[in-house]
């Protein structure tokens, strides 16, 4: 280890990327071997053609290549390297230095890869405000580097585990049951013109959109099966002031969630979800809103009893048991006009192709009725509930203190009946939450309470 250029207040420094020039020569190798074939192709006339000694010879360039950048690059190396100090951790690349403050590191995670387990090198991701960034280390000293932390606390008693298990399956049949019912959806709303119109040619515009959905739903399933991969061997740990959740087979990953950096919870169950008793939950931190952080915590579905842990470890507070204040006929009426351009169209239509469309019109019914059952809030002293949504039931939990934006919208009819929508915002990168109608007076309560935490927290 060196302390070149470091200052001497320094409690440990270590190597950053001891292994890099393993990868870096293994680069040149493929790089090299892949211009010697191009080159030597274009002699020959067709790589079929190549001889064995050809083949040979472009191997032996290759290596040789490789060599002499990997003994060029250890007599010009200037190995970077971290320093531990009393208040932050001192970077040095080359000539250059970067400091950061502990105080700005906002979230650790350790990340042991496939190659990484060959090379014995061990990734740690360190959020911060402003940013993210990643330190390399051997695996014996990633260990001391951890524990020269101060922002990394021992653990503490396991209250809670939650394994993933075979529930996480369930994506699978209420992704091909959602495309299922779009699918029927879309073809009740098109075939009755396309083969009033187009007769027996009509079967032509079937196959295309039934091929259209068959994408679609190749597409869903490959994605789930791209989340099974990743999140392989998911485990949640419910301390007493964190989440601790590791995943991975091939590249293992580990991360410590605080309840204190969570800033909203959904929970959402669809209508297949609700028939296996799963549901999926969503947490919005403050690295997510800041932009600094993409990690899915909670990628898979879990038992409503699971859910229910979660929610009820980052809000002990909340004054929720499911039934809340209803928005009743005043809460529904607003969504009439938007749906109006959709029943014109629907009207029009069946007049011109076919009286069968008119069926359609069950449809917009039905999302009302949805709505209607599902639209309802309590606003408590420091947390506020809001139950929403038609294909699915969500259910969002978040505190005054985190709100960034309460917006109020109107249109014709909710401004007759002085409600709004009401659209929540828990920070610049984080996703907004459109909760539904609600009276002026419940938007006006719930910003006082915005404001008064606001105050308390200044």
């Amino acid at each position: 280890m060196t302390n070149e250029n470091l200052p001497t207040q320094t409690n440990k420094i270590f190597n950053l990327s001891r292994h890099r020039v393993v990868f870096y020569t293994l680069g040149v190798f493929l790089l090299s071997l892949l211009v010697a074939f191009w080159a030597d192709n274009l002699m020959v006339g067709g790589i079929w053609d190549m001889t064995a000694a050809e083949i040979a010879a472009v191997f032996a360039i290759a290596l040789g290549v490789s060599a002499i950048f990997f003994v060029f690059f250890k007599l010009t190396e200037k190995k970077p390297v971290v320093a531990v100090t009393e208040d932050g951790l001192l970077f040095r690349y080359g000539k250059g230095m970067r400091r950061v403050r502990f105080s700005e590191i906002t979230s650790v995670r350790e990340h042991e890869g496939a190659l990484s387990r060959i090379v014995k090198t061990h990734k740690i991701l360190l959020e911060t405000r402003s940013g993210s960034f990643a330190v390399y280390l051997s695996a014996s000293d990633a260990r001391e580097f951890l524990d020269a932390l101060p922002v990394v606390e021992e653990p503490s008693p396991v209250r809670i585990r939650i394994v993933s298990g075979k529930d996480k399956y369930v994506c699978f049949a209420a992704y091909i049951a959602r495309i299922a019912v779009l699918f029927l959806l879309a073809s009740a709303a098109t075939l009755p013109a396309v083969f009033h119109l187009l007769g027996k040619d009509g079967a032509y515009f079937l196959y295309g959109l039934a091929a259209l959905f068959g994408v679609l739903l190749i597409a869903g399933i490959g994605r789930c099966v791209y989340l099974l991969i990743r999140y392989a061997g998911h485990t949640v740990k419910i301390e007493a002031d964190k989440f601790n959740i590791s995943y991975g087979k091939l590249s293992r990953t580990s991360q410590s969630l605080y309840f204190s950096s969570i800033l909203a919870v959904n929970v959402r169950q669809s209508f297949i979800e609700k028939l296996f008793g799963v549901c999926r939950v969503r947490a919005e931190s403050r690295q997510k809103a800041k932009g600094v952080s993409d990690v899915n915590y909670f990628p898979f579905l879990m038992p409503r009893a699971c859910a229910e842990a979660i929610v009820g470890s980052v809000f002990p507070d909340r004054q929720f048991t499911g039934k809340g204040r209803y928005g009743g006929m005043r809460g529904i009426l607003p969504y009439t006009e938007y749906l109006l351009w959709y029943v014109a169209a629907v009207v029009i239509l069946a007049v011109f192709l076919t009286p069968f469309m008119l069926f359609l019109l069950l449809i917009p019914a039905a999302a009302l009725l949805c709505l209607f059952l599902r639209g309802r809030y309590a606003l408590g002293d420091t947390l506020a509930v809001f139950v929403y949504g038609v294909t699915a039931e969500n259910t969002l939990f978040v505190r005054y203190a985190d709100i960034q934006g309460a917006v109020a919208g109107r249109n014709f009819i909710s401004s007759r009946l002085k409600n709004c929508s009401l659209d929540i915002c828990v920070g610049e990168y984080a996703k907004v939450f459109s909760v539904g109608f609600v009276d002026e007076t419940v938007f006006c309560e719930l910003t006082e309470k915005m404001e008064k935490k606001v105050d308390k927290a200044h």
